[in-house]
């Protein structure tokens, strides 16, 4: 089943900085279980988040996060983390890492909140004026 006929979604929160939908449906076909969605009472897709683990290592990473701005302050975002750390820890993962904004202030407490660390910071991750904050969570 295809979740993103186009992404709407990504686009609403990651604005020019999203996944392409040719990326969205790459990581759903390879993430799988760790392509998680969530929809609101008429099945419309509010929220995802994908994690992966990194190949011949026991690390992990949350490669994205997004919840519509309506759908906010719900503990979303919590949940759909807090479920792929607890997946990552049922692979016996020892490390999840992700990057974020280091502007995005509600989303780094969140993961401070769940015991990441802020581990390095970035100028320019994703290329010329693009920072992110790296963070890492010790799953052991």
């Amino acid at each position: 089943m295809l979740l993103f006929s186009k992404p709407y979604l990504e686009n609403l929160v990651f604005g020019h900085e999203g996944y392409s939908f040719l990326v969205l449906r790459q990581f759903y076909d390879v993430c799988g279980e760790l392509f998680v969605v969530a929809k609101n009472p008429e099945s419309k897709i509010v929220a995802y988040t994908i994690g992966c683990p990194k190949i011949n290592t026991l690390d992990s990473w949350i490669l994205a996060l997004a919840v519509a701005p309506s759908y906010r302050n719900q503990g979303i975002a919590r949940k759909l983390t807090s479920y792929l750390l607890s997946y990552f820890r049922q692979m016996k993962m020892n490390y999840v890492f992700l990057t974020v904004n280091p502007h995005n202030t509600i989303a780094i407490n969140l993961y401070l909140s769940l015991d990441f660390k802020l581990i390095a910071s970035k100028a320019n991750y994703f290329g010329n004026n693009s920072p992110r904050n790296i963070m890492r969570k010790d799953l052991f």
